[in-house]
């Protein structure tokens, strides 16, 4: 199992949590968080200055969270810029979603 670090942790709103090593950074959020939020703020200064891929992105439901739904998103966190489509600087979370839930 691999260690994790708490980026944020504003539950019902958001968790993030970052791999030890650095290398994956996985973020569950409510489907009305929106990156210029101030919860989304620790993510935000994770990834400033990063060279990032998304990996996966869902919805599912989750009672625990605001408004029984999260959202998650892993990030893959490159040493270098790789030969692929990457993001080398935040996009926002509205981008990778659509619109945020209005609330």
């Amino acid at each position: 199992m691999t260690e994790s670090t708490t980026i944020s942790a504003e539950l019902p709103w958001i968790s993030a949590t970052a791999t030890e090593d650095g290398r994956y950074l996985t973020v569950y959020a409510s489907p009305c968080v929106k990156e210029s939020d101030d919860s989304y703020r620790p993510v935000r200064e994770y990834l400033a200055g990063k060279c990032y891929s998304r990996m996966t992105g869902d919805s599912v439901k989750d009672e625990n969270m605001m408004f029984g739904e999260a959202r998650t998103v892993l990030h893959e966190i490159h040493e270098q810029c790789p030969d692929y489509s990457h993001t080398c600087s935040v996009e926002t979370l509205d981008e990778w979603y659509g619109d945020a839930v209005p609330c």
